[in-house]
């Protein structure tokens, strides 16, 4: 993987977590149709992910963003977790975690993206 790549994938997390929030609020506000999209976008966010975080793991000068990789991911999974636990339980107030869990990403994505501009491995 060229480093000019990881930083591209790093920057369409962000765009993707951006058009996220968009289309939440799209849900609410406008046409509940949006919410499909949402669900859409939310799963294709795996693709560019996994994608850094396979290429991150396999290469050794990219390992200080091995943190930051691991700590996007886990958030991403916790966003399907806490839907989860929130129909199993039956309390919204779980569910309604998901979106701060989508705030806390969007900041752990954006300083993924920070360190991977920072990173002397992905300086070509």
């Amino acid at each position: 993987m060229t480093p000019p790549t990881i930083r591209i994938l790093a920057a369409s997390l962000l765009g993707l977590i951006a058009l996220q929030f968009t289309l939440a609020g799209l849900g609410v506000f406008a046409t509940g149709s949006a919410w499909e999209a949402h669900r859409a976008v939310g799963t294709a966010f795996a693709l560019p992910l996994a994608a850094l975080a396979w290429f991150i793991g396999r290469d050794a000068r990219l390992r200080t963003l091995r943190r930051h990789v691991a700590t996007v991911v886990g958030l991403y999974a916790m966003q399907f977790g806490w839907l989860a636990l929130g129909r199993l339980t039956g309390l919204p107030e779980i569910q309604a975690l998901h979106a701060v869990n989508g705030m806390a990403l969007a900041g752990f994505t954006d300083a993924l993206f920070r360190a991977a501009r920072r990173s002397p491995a992905t300086i070509a």
